[in-house]
């Protein structure tokens, strides 16, 4: 309709008219835009509030998963401190158990898994780049940062185990006694050591003093670095929208 109306003003040559028309069409085309861009825009940011909600879900749930892991590693703190207590005290003679619980906390390593689906949805939305420069953007970047920093450790425990811990138990003690400590090994139905670990040779001792103490210093810095993703857990939390709340 609009064009039969420019063309008819066309050929009265009306060119008031046709410029006025012409404003018409270009304003309408571009309220048509905007409008759609603000759709557009609308739709994304409902899109984000979901993924932001799903991903509060989920590190509500990675708390404990924290948790957990934490008080694990502490366990394990306590153990390498007590046997280390003993041995300095006893010369190489210390009880098995006491000596076993020592060494199983050196060679178990608990390795910090994350459920990481919703963080992934939204970091991988377009989206998400609406965040930067933001306190929760940066929230969430300690808290990755932290997360990787924490799988890392996790990585070199394994690394101290297989290639230093593990020689050395297997070499100069008895590893089936230590195995027969864990829950896995125990439910599996192994059978108990014909050895025990109840004396350490003086020329071991140091050794095993230094690999005791080396794993001791990964797991202390593991408890840190949980403690400090625990608070930023709930910081990150808070900062985010909740079920509910939209």
């Amino acid at each position: 309709m609009i064009l039969r109306r420019v063309m008819e003003h066309v050929r009265t040559q009306n060119w008031l008219a046709v410029g006025i028309d012409f404003v018409i069409v270009v304003v309408g085309v571009f309220i048509g835009i905007q409008l759609g861009n603000w759709n557009e825009s609308a739709a994304e940011r409902r899109q984000l509030d979901r993924q932001l909600i799903a991903f509060a879900d989920e590190l509500e749930r990675n708390l404990d998963e924290l948790s957990s892991y934490r008080d694990a590693k502490q366990a394990r703190l306590d153990a390498i401190n007590e046997v280390r207590a003993a041995l300095a005290e006893a010369d190489g003679d210390v009880e098995e158990d006491t000596l076993n619980a020592g060494l199983f906390a050196v060679t178990a390593v608990t390795n910090y898994r994350p459920e990481t689906v919703a963080f992934d949805d939204l970091a991988a939305s377009d989206a998400f780049s609406t965040l930067a420069g933001t306190p929760l953007r940066e929230e969430i970047s300690k808290w990755e940062a932290d997360v990787v920093y924490l799988q890392r450790l996790d990585r070199d425990a394994l690394e101290h185990r297989d290639h230093i811990a593990l020689p050395f138990i297997t070499e100069h003690l008895s590893f089936a006694a230590v195995l027969a400590r864990g829950q896995v090994a125990q439910a599996a139905g192994f059978t108990p050591s014909s050895f025990k670990n109840d004396r350490v040779a003086p020329e071991d001792l140091r050794t095993l003093d230094g690999v005791l103490a080396i794993r001791f210093g990964t797991i202390a810095l593991s408890v840190v670095v949980a403690e400090r993703l625990m608070q930023q857990t709930e910081d990150l939390i808070d900062l985010l929208p909740q079920e509910g709340s939209r």
